[in-house]
Formats: structure tokens, sequence, C-alpha cells
């Protein structure tokens, strides 16, 4: 008895890995989740985008940009 092929494809809409944490981390994050009614996935997906998004160089140089814009020229 196996899932319906659309469920199958609800599920796996992404990619699927693997990670290790320490369990303190873990047990944070599953508070953190749960607190937000958010599934883990969910909110390992936030952080790990949030990640990203801080730490692409062409990110971080366009809101160098937008700040100094906003102050003017001193």
């Amino acid at each position: 008895m196996g899932l319906a092929p659309a469920r199958l494809f609800w599920y796996n809409h992404g990619m699927k890995t693997a990670i290790s944490l320490p369990d303190t981390l873990f047990e944070a994050a599953e508070k953190l989740a749960k607190r937000m009614n958010l599934s883990r996935s969910a909110l390992y997906a936030r952080a790990v985008e949030d990640f990203v998004r801080r730490n692409d160089p062409d990110d971080l140089t366009a809101e160098i940009n937008r700040v100094l814009a906003s102050e003017g020229p001193q």
C-alpha cells in the first residue's frame, strides 16, 4: 500500500539531504519550529535561504550601496 503519486510529488518537491547537528542545536531547532508552527524541513530551508542570501557577495554589495545612498555624501 503506497502513497498516491500526487502525494509523492508534493512531498518530494525539492532536494533531500541529510545533515548532522549537535544534539543541543537540533533540540533548539525543534523548539523553534514548533513555536513558529513550521515543519523541520521548512525551518531548515528558511535558515539556509537566509544564510545564502546574507553571504551572497552581490547581495552584500547591493545592501551596502543602499545604505550608503540613504546616508548621503558625508
